[in-house]
């Protein structure tokens, strides 16, 4: 990676965790917020999915379902960040509301327990 395009994920990944830990209501800013976490953490749903099926599977399976049902989650959270990120001024869907449970990329990390808040 060149130092500009570093330079450029390190900033996104900044202003994404302070929009997204900012707000507690749902508003533009927390929308616009969203969008860019899911875009810039997808690739994080490889992780998520596989723990998730390391609870039932084993370790192969768990491997080898993570990479599909990661991809499938990734390129969804992908489209709706972008969705938001365009049209974050607009209150759709209602009142801001996120399109995906969880809303984002980190929540899914910490609902999996990958990621421990502290």
């Amino acid at each position: 990676m060149s130092m500009p395009t570093k330079t450029l994920f390190f900033f996104l990944i900044g202003f994404s965790a302070l929009a997204h830990g900012l707000y507690a209501e749902d508003n533009p800013a927390t929308k616009l917020g969203r969008g860019i976490v899911n875009v810039v953490a997808s690739p994080g749903e490889y992780a998520v999915q596989t723990a998730k099926l390391m609870k039932d599977h084993d370790p192969l399976t768990a491997y080898l379902g993570g990479v599909f049902q990661g991809t499938t989650r990734m390129l969804q959270r992908i489209g709706a960040g972008v969705y938001e990120v365009v049209t974050f001024p607009v209150p759709l869907p209602k009142k801001y509301k996120p399109l995906m449970d969880p809303p984002t990329t980190v929540d899914a990390l910490q609902d999996s327990r990958i990621l421990e808040s502290h």
